[in-house]
């Protein structure tokens, strides 16, 4: 895959917020001592009887009691740290590295998927919450910027991706993989005069470029470089003998003109369709950084999509039933399947508890119930992908 998957940072975060219950359920494996609902149920005759001695129907003394569950809690910390230590890690390096557009903003391995943008803006929105990194609120910032600037149809919602291929010049013929993205060193020495070497340092570009041949099977990147931050700003400063304030502001300056260059070149097609569950996933992204970020802006793209969506792409008394996708003016004549009831649900839970709108969970529930009429197996549990 593109991205260690965003749903797999998803679930170390759950795992670190709910550290308590974490902590509850693997008390029996952490203590092998108690059964675990002995300890539940001794725990609720506590807080009942407001005994501080101990219970006397299990027999066990308070102080037991209080020490083992103290134990088990702070092993499932520490793994819960652990996890949330695993999601930091693995988001610097995605923000440092070349999946990163440093330039353009966003995330690809130069295609540039609706949902991957989704999943990270989620994630590192979280993160931020979580941790109050600033390096994830500018990152969480960058893909907004982005998804609104590349990625959003006029009326609202979002489009589906920017491809990975486009001709390296207007007078080329044929079109190559990552050719708007990468530079030649000789190119950005042109654009950026006396502070080419600065960025280049900070940024790995190598004068016979940085992409390994076994990662490049069809040699369209040879002697091309792909911008990854190899070097923090301190690390850049000290070696340029700045100020990291002065690195910082020449490498913006830097990005801006180089962003004029590459405005030359012919762009990437932009897969226009409009897909619905595609579009759930980012409506709840967006909602998520209206909350965490505090973000007016994310919060009015959210709710544009949203309304976009209940527009054009629902249908019914209740616009419980939906359509898969939208292109050219007109919905698809393809009913929805049941990820896009699904992340569409999702979505406008997370608009719900970023606006307090309640039309939002109303509809939310309207659709749920429509996808339970016609995805849940009631025989053996679990939803079908299609009608």
């Amino acid at each position: 895959p593109k991205f260690p998957t965003p749903v797999i940072f998803e679930f170390l975060i759950r795992y670190h917020l709910l550290t308590p219950a974490a902590a509850l359920e693997r008390v029996e494996a952490a203590t092998n001592t108690l059964e675990l609902n002995g300890v539940a149920s001794d725990l609720r005759r506590m807080l009942v009887l407001g005994d501080d001695q101990g219970d006397v129907t299990s027999g066990t003394p308070i102080s037991e009691f209080k020490e083992k569950l103290t134990s088990a809690v702070t092993a499932a910390e520490k793994e819960a740290q652990l996890a949330l230590e695993m999601v930091e890690f693995t988001l610097q390096k995605i923000r440092r590295g070349g999946i990163h557009d440093h330039i353009g903003s966003g995330f690809h391995s130069f295609e540039k998927m609706l949902y991957d943008q989704a999943q990270l803006l989620s994630v590192f929105s979280e993160a931020y919450h979580l941790t109050n990194d600033e390096a994830y609120s500018e990152a969480a910032t960058d893909i907004i910027r982005y998804v609104s600037r590349d990625l959003q149809y006029a009326d609202g919602g979002f489009y589906s991706a920017e491809d990975a291929d486009s001709l390296p010049t207007p007078t080329s013929e044929r079109p190559k993989e990552g050719a708007f993205a990468v530079w030649e060193r000789a190119e950005i020495e042109s654009a950026l005069g006396d502070n080419a070497d600065l960025f280049c340092y900070h940024f790995g570009v190598q004068p016979t470029g940085n992409v390994s041949s076994t990662n490049d099977p069809h040699g369209e990147l040879q002697g091309k470089n792909v911008l990854y931050m190899m070097h923090l700003p301190h690390e850049t400063a000290r070696f340029f003998r700045k100020t990291e304030e002065q690195v910082t502001a020449t490498v913006a300056d830097c990005l801006r003109k180089l962003w004029e260059v590459r405005q030359i070149r012919p762009k990437p097609h932009c897969d226009d369709k409009i897909i619905t569950s595609w579009n759930g996933l980012m409506i709840s992204a967006l909602a998520k950084a209206a909350r965490f970020l505090k973000s007016p802006e994310a919060l009015a793209l959210a709710e544009r999509a949203a309304h976009f969506l209940r527009a054009n792409l629902a249908v019914g008394d209740a616009s419980e039933l939906l359509w898969r996708s939208f292109r050219g003016g007109a919905a698809s004549a393809v009913s929805g399947f049941a990820d896009d009831y699904a992340f569409l649900v999702m979505g406008l839970l997370d608009l719900f508890e970023a606006s307090g709108d309640a039309g939002w969970l109303r509809w939310a529930a309207d659709l749920q119930e429509s996808m339970d009429r016609q995805f849940w197996d009631a025989e053996h549990g679990g939803y079908y992908s299609g009608p």
